[in-house]
């Protein structure tokens, strides 16, 4: 999770994982975890690779999904 901003009264973060959407949502008892996965697999659908050739650095950073 990585800190985007602080606009009192509410402080903005960025999750980067879905192990960290889950956390958030059991703690605080929304949906977040499932925005996350859509806006994640939405993400993945629209990747389009760069022009250089090189394909293999697409799912580099990316973890393994459950």
């Amino acid at each position: 999770m990585r800190f985007v901003c602080d606009a009192p009264p509410k402080t903005w973060f960025r999750f980067e994982t879905q192990g960290e959407a889950d956390v958030e949502a059991k703690a605080m008892v929304h949906a977040v975890d499932r925005y996350f996965r859509q806006a994640f697999e939405a993400a993945a659908r629209s990747y389009v690779p760069p022009k250089s050739g090189f394909a293999f650095e697409q799912n580099i950073g990316r973890t393994s999904r459950r």
